[in-house]
């Protein structure tokens, strides 16, 4: 959310443009059960989202952070409700970023963070 906070005063319409490919892209692999695919779109999307931040080693840690968790954020997509609600608040977290309303957008977006992480350790709790 700080680096989302930082970036969306200076996101600009072919900012906006790249990151609703991007999620028309997602949302088709979402559709589609292309799970493969599915972490490289996300962590596009959220690299996208940060890209005007102008913190580049806080930029790359996450995108790191992002490449690392891959193989679980498709887990927690493909294991729980996660597909809908992943798909349904990218859109929001983009519209408000549109909208530069910058702390809806981060609030939606450390919910979205923290959804994805219950969601995984409760299936992970519940298959032990």
């Amino acid at each position: 959310p700080h680096l989302l906070r930082l970036s969306v005063p200076h996101l600009t319409e072919a900012d906006f443009a790249a990151l609703e490919a991007i999620l028309a892209s997602y949302s088709a692999e979402l559709a589609a059960d292309q799970v493969a695919t599915w972490g490289t779109r996300n962590t596009a999307f959220h690299a996208g989202l940060y890209s005007r931040a102008g913190r580049p080693r806080i930029e790359a840690q996450v995108q790191q952070l992002l490449q690392s968790s891959d193989r679980y954020a498709r887990l927690q997509l493909r294991l729980t409700d996660g597909r809908a609600r992943a798909d349904r608040e990218h859109r929001q977290i983009l519209e408000l970023c549109r909208a530069r309303d910058a702390d809806r957008a981060c609030a939606l977006l450390a919910d979205h963070i923290a959804h994805a992480r219950d969601g995984l350790l409760e299936h992970l709790r519940g298959a032990a």
